[in-house]
């Protein structure tokens, strides 16, 4: 996708929010359709994934997919053993769900 394109998506999606966000704060005293607040929301979200989230592991974080991970520093063969995500998936899921 062109970056000009992206960018006027992600102003559309702006201007829908901030229309959204001003007409939950003009309509004081009358009922208002929820709609509006799933708008407001959605749009809040779509921005805050994009941009902040950016942010986050940029900044905050300094996140670096060439670090190794502690699996990997700190094999021992017992508590700290590399393997695949899907067997740490399954492994998070079996802690929330139980036996």
């Amino acid at each position: 996708m062109p970056k000009a394109l992206r960018l006027v998506l992600w102003l559309l999606i702006a201007l829908a929010g901030a229309f959204a966000l001003a007409t939950i704060a003009l309509h004081r005293g009358e009922q208002i359709n929820a709609m509006w607040m799933v708008v407001a929301a959605g749009c809040t979200y779509a921005l805050g994934y994009r941009f902040y989230s950016k942010f986050i592991a940029a900044k905050v974080l300094a996140l670096d997919p060439h670090r190794a991970t502690p699996a990997e520093r700190l094999d021992n063969g017992r508590d700290f053993v590399p393997t695949s995500k899907w067997v740490v998936f399954g492994h998070h899921f079996a802690a929330i769900a139980g036996p």
